[in-house]
């Protein structure tokens, strides 16, 4: 174990020793929800008391996974490295109160004295503005752009480039105009990059129509006007089997020429996003970007081929997606999904059509696009043939997991068609192609199924039997003189039981009192009451 796991935060993290750590409570700390939960939960209230736990003892805590550490790692990074110690406003408050006081006193027996404070106050105000040429060279260069783009708001303006250190204005507001923006870093005693600043707001000057015709031009360079044709001919309702009539070529060329201008316009993506979001930023944070919005950003031809090949491609894991229901693109301007939380709900192991079903359930749910959610989830799951799963693929999870997907009546061991049809559901599902005995097969499914019949094992979320229907099988036992039961026996007197249950012969019966654990010990073919002088 390295060392620092063990070590108190607090000889990880040098906090400033002026920083009140015992009187800050971690809830105004930017640990996420988990994290606070996690923390509540312990009973940790101020900083002072997490700066005293160390990482072992944190990761004992169940839910205190890998993510939640990870989060509470770069918060206190963050806090630690901070040059500027946030001031509660209880504290400004206090402050102005005592300095109101002082001033009251001091007019009232030193007024000349008071004249001579407000009036090096005020030249020390001019200095400190006279000495910030940075904080002037923003000023200067946000005039320099357009006005329209001066009132639009910081935060997605930065999105629109990705911007690299905006970790750093995490607590900005959603509205801040670019404008206010250099009057909020001094207000703030922001730490920022100057020049990385002003790149920044160069790169917002450009032509919006004339960026858009470059997008739509460039995968029809002059050798590719048939191409160009062809998408033309698409956006105007014509089917390929006309395309082709037209330009004398077979309806499968024509498909193979579409399918080729959207892989070209592929490598678009990057170009494609900024236009996307420099649009979003200009609607003023608009959730729905439709047709109408780029026609306004972009000559008619231009926004026609851009929207019928934009929506041949994927964005990846962007918060921008196409939703096919609305003919529109979509921004959902949410990081956490509370995805941990889901995957909690999820199985372990699924197969990709059970997967998606699930996303798309939960996306309509929570009211965010499927394959943003759906990209999210995966991070928890690997992807082996068909199928997603949390844990390391062993032999007994794929056993378990083909028991239930492909032999929903069962498994029946010691059968050479069920082994045979075992190995094909094994490649189909998870690509393996090694092949496994009959015995290391029957062993496994015999130990992870449930009996269901003479040497069938069905899965066990496929057992349903009534609690009332145990009940009367464990009072039949117990009331017996007898210790030594078989299950034949059992079965036949308590037949009218049964009836209308899954309970249908006796080896059912055997598979259903040992699943359910019933308090009797069992064999391959009788069972016992629990008693000291039992015997086998």
């Amino acid at each position: 174990m390295e060392s620092f796991y063990i070590f108190p935060l607090k000889k990880i993290f040098k906090i400033d020793p002026a920083v009140p750590c015992e009187s800050i409570p971690v809830k105004e700390m930017d640990f996420n929800n988990r994290v606070q939960a996690l923390l509540s939960q312990m009973n940790i209230t101020t900083l002072a008391e997490l700066l005293n736990m160390s990482l072992f003892e944190l990761s004992r805590t169940k839910g205190f996974g890998k993510l939640s550490i990870d989060d509470l790692i770069a918060t206190l990074k963050k806090f630690s490295q901070s040059k500027q110690r946030k001031i509660s406003p209880k504290v400004l408050e206090r402050a102005k109160e005592e300095l109101d006081e002082f001033l009251r006193d001091a007019a009232l027996k030193h007024a000349p004295q008071i004249d001579l404070v407000i009036t090096a106050f005020e030249n020390f105000s001019r200095s400190i503005l006279k000495e910030n040429p940075q904080q002037t060279r923003l000023i200067k260069k946000i005039q320099t752009l357009p006005r329209d783009m001066r009132t639009k708001k910081v935060r997605l303006l930065m999105r629109v480039y990705d911007f690299k250190n905006k970790e750093n204005f995490s607590d900005m507001p959603e509205d801040l105009s670019l404008s206010a923006f250099p009057k909020w870093l001094s207000v703030n005693s922001k730490d920022f990059d100057a020049d990385e600043l002003i790149n920044f707001f160069d790169k917002l000057k450009f032509d919006f129509r004339a960026f858009a015709k470059k997008i739509a031009e460039t995968p029809f360079h002059l050798k590719k006007r048939r191409e160009l044709e062809i998408v033309r001919l698409r956006i105007k309702g014509f089917t390929l089997e006309e395309i082709g009539n037209i330009l004398d070529i077979t309806r499968e060329r024509v498909r193979q020429l579409e399918a080729k201008s959207a892989e070209d316009f592929m490598l678009l993506r990057p170009d494609l996003k900024k236009l996307f979001y420099f649009i979003h930023a200009f609607t003023e944070g608009k959730s729905t970007l439709t047709f109408g919005d780029l026609l306004n950003f972009a000559d008619t031809e231009d926004a026609e081929i851009i929207w019928f090949l934009a929506k041949k491609i994927r964005f990846g894991t962007e918060i921008l997606t196409f939703d096919k229901e609305e003919n529109s693109y979509i921004f959902y301007d949410r990081d956490d999904l509370g995805e941990e939380e889901i995957v909690k709900s999820l199985p372990d192991l699924m197969d990709e059509e059970f997967f998606t079903e699930t996303v798309e359930k939960l996306a309509k749910e929570k009211k965010c696009p499927a394959d943003l959610l759906q990209n999210k989830l995966e991070k928890f799951y690997m992807h082996t043939g068909k199928v997603f799963h949390r844990e390391k693929l062993t032999f007994i999870l794929k056993c378990t997991y083909l028991l239930k997907a492909a032999f929903p009546n069962g498994y029946k061991i010691a059968n050479e068609n069920y082994h045979m049809q075992f190995h094909q559901k094994l490649k189909e599902f998870f690509g393996d192609t090694e092949h496994y005995s009959q015995r290391n097969v029957d062993g496994t499914i015999g130990k992870v199924g449930v009996l269901c019949d003479r040497g069938r094992y069905i899965h066990s979320d496929f057992i349903n039997v009534p609690p009332e229907v145990l009940l009367r099988i464990k009072e039949h036992i117990e009331k017996s003189r007898r210790t030594k039961f078989s299950y034949k026996e059992i079965y036949q007197e308590l037949r009218d039981v049964f009836i209308g249950t899954q309970v249908r012969n006796q080896y059912f019966l055997q598979g259903a009192i040992k699943f359910y654990e019933l308090p009797f010990k069992t064999t391959k073919d009788y069972l016992f009451k629990y008693d000291d002088d039992t015997e086998e």
